[in-house]
């Protein structure tokens, strides 16, 4: 594989990314002296988070380029998986991800200083190391997914994310896998453990992390980390739980906080899907992928799906879906909460850690049961076959969402790229490229000597 060097223009930084300046340290201690401001410290972990995964989806099979996006080349270079452009984007995600983790690290280290006064206090403050510690696992996931390899007995001790718990500045290694995904485990049984019973009312408490969201997010680290029993019973929990209707789900991208399938969600003050539009034309640079198709019962198609009608290039006017979800018409740009974890999630979970124990019967009947939720037909294919029939109502289900394109690495498929002019084939991103795996950003390269670079990525200065 031939190795390239990128050179980006960036600010210059004194220090990695794991490490927040001195004095924002010292002023956080000092200041989370009391509940009400470690529930604003709170906050600012929440406020931190990098929320929206629609770029994912863009890497991913879900969308078509079209010729809105000739405006936009580093849009479509992204999309084609250019290396500069996934560059900028792995630069933001690591920032976000490590500020959102030193935030809450500052919180965690002076939470259980704090002095509380009766049992509801205690309760409060518990809610609140809960939730932390819920965010920081869940930012520890996705830096996993996006930054490591799939975990297998062979990659198992391969480099994972850097795990940090020590406000103080440290040039840290990245952890293997294995330790990655023990310490996630213990963070969220931690946060279990502290959630109060009435976490889980879901009406109340959707910007909340809750019991049921960490019972969720461990049951989907518990399939990446190939502990499929422990998955299937967390998502036996937590589905009673769960809500499924179909105005439930015609009504979840609009009105979330009145509904029982979301499990979790952030609160947003940006348009969703901004990445995907064109101001200056006002209209959306990608539509679905043509070959996703809905049966004619199966009422996602009505939600997920905005028809429209759309003239090529050369002028000839075809049929088109453009995303809907969050999206309810095409000239209307929303802003809305944006949905972390829901119930439908249980059903893959569950279904995909069935089929990896070896037990494809029950993985074909957990699947059904949930189709048959949403008036879908049921899948009757077995072997490969019926992989491929499961992950194609994955991809049915969390169009959109970014969900996909974590599938096609976890399950080494690859991913086609097309022409914006006339969706024919350009070329193919094999299962193995390298690209798979974010790089490392160049500041916590050049700042830190511990931390290795993913492979293939060069130097990136």
């Amino acid at each position: 594989m031939k190795k390239f060097i990128y050179i980006l223009i960036s600010s210059v930084f004194t220090s990695c990314s794991l490490d927040l300046p001195v004095e924002d340290e010292i002023t956080g201690l000092d200041a989370i002296d009391g509940i009400a401001i470690a529930n604003e410290s709170l906050s600012g972990v929440y406020l931190a988070y990098p929320k929206n995964k629609l770029m994912l989806s863009v890497l991913s099979d879900d969308f078509y380029p079209n010729k809105y996006i000739a405006e936009n080349p580093s849009g479509y270079n992204f999309y084609r998986w250019l290396p500069q452009d996934i560059i900028f984007t792995s630069n933001s995600y690591w920032a976000s991800y490590y500020s959102t983790i030193n935030k809450a690290n500052i919180l965690l280290n002076t939470v259980d200083n704090i002095t509380t006064q009766g049992q509801q206090e205690t309760d409060r403050l518990q809610f609140i190391k809960a939730q932390t510690l819920g965010l920081k696992a869940l930012a520890y996931f996705e830096l996993l997914q996006l930054y490591a390899p799939t975990y297998s007995e062979t990659t198992k001790n391969d480099a994972g994310i850097i795990l940090k718990n020590n406000l103080a500045s440290e040039e840290l290694p990245r952890a293997d896998l294995e330790t990655c995904y023990s310490e996630i485990e213990r963070i969220l049984l931690e946060a279990i453990r502290l959630f109060p019973a009435n976490s889980n009312n879901i009406t109340s408490n959707l910007y909340r992390f809750s019991a049921n969201s960490a019972k969720t997010l461990l049951a989907k680290t518990y399939l990446n980390w190939n502990k499929y029993n422990q998955a299937i019973a967390l998502c036996d929990e937590v589905i009673s739980a769960v809500s499924f209707s179909e105005n439930n789900y015609r009504t979840m991208w609009t009105s979330p906080v009145l509904n029982q399938e979301p499990l979790f969600a952030f609160e947003n003050n940006q348009i969703n899907y901004n990445g995907i539009y064109d101001s200056s034309s006002s209209n959306f640079e990608f539509f679905c992928n043509s070959t996703i198709n809905y049966d004619g019962a199966d009422y996602r198609k009505e939600v997920n799906f905005l028809p429209s009608e759309y003239f090529t290039i050369t002028n000839i006017r075809t049929e088109v879906n453009y995303l809907g979800k969050y999206q309810t018409n095409l000239t209307t740009l929303t802003v809305r909460p944006i949905i972390a974890l829901r119930g439908a999630e249980l059903y893959f979970t569950k279904a995909e850690a069935k089929y990896e124990a070896g037990n494809e019967a029950d993985a074909r009947s957990t699947l059904n049961t949930f189709l048959t939720l949403r008036n879908a037909q049921e899948i009757t294919t077995t072997g490969t076959e019926f992989l491929i029939d499961m992950l194609e109502e994955k991809q049915k289900e969390f169009i959109g969402e970014g969900t996909r394109y974590f599938d096609l690495k976890h399950y080494k498929i690859g991913v086609d790229r097309v022409d914006f002019r006339t969706n024919e084939l350009i070329n193919t991103i094999s299962s193995d490229d390298y690209r798979w795996l974010f790089p490392i950003p160049a500041t916590e390269i050049r700042n830190n000597s511990n931390v290795t670079q993913n492979p293939n990525w060069g130097t990136i200065i």
